[in-house]
């Protein structure tokens, strides 16, 4: 076996004809459909290691539990 990745563009194509062989439709919006929930999943755990690693972090000592809730609640995508 290669250390060969395909890119997405590559797997949204076999996806697309793989489907399409089977059934007469595209597989485009499916896949499309999927890759985007899994890109939002990506962003949301991302945000979450982010939040952690600042309320772990040694900077992260303000001068009320408000104002480290408020910088929690910016970093993992929520309102100010």
């Amino acid at each position: 076996m290669t250390d060969y990745t395909p890119t997405t563009a590559e797997v949204r194509e076999w996806y697309d004809t793989f489907i399409e062989e089977r059934s007469g439709e595209s597989g485009l919006p499916e896949f499309d459909r999927w890759l985007a929930t899994h890109d939002a999943e990506v962003r949301a755990d991302e945000r979450e290691k982010a939040a952690q690693r600042l309320v772990e972090s040694h900077w992260a000592e303000w001068d009320s539990e408000r104002e480290r809730e408020t910088a929690v609640r910016i970093v993992r995508g929520g309102e100010q």
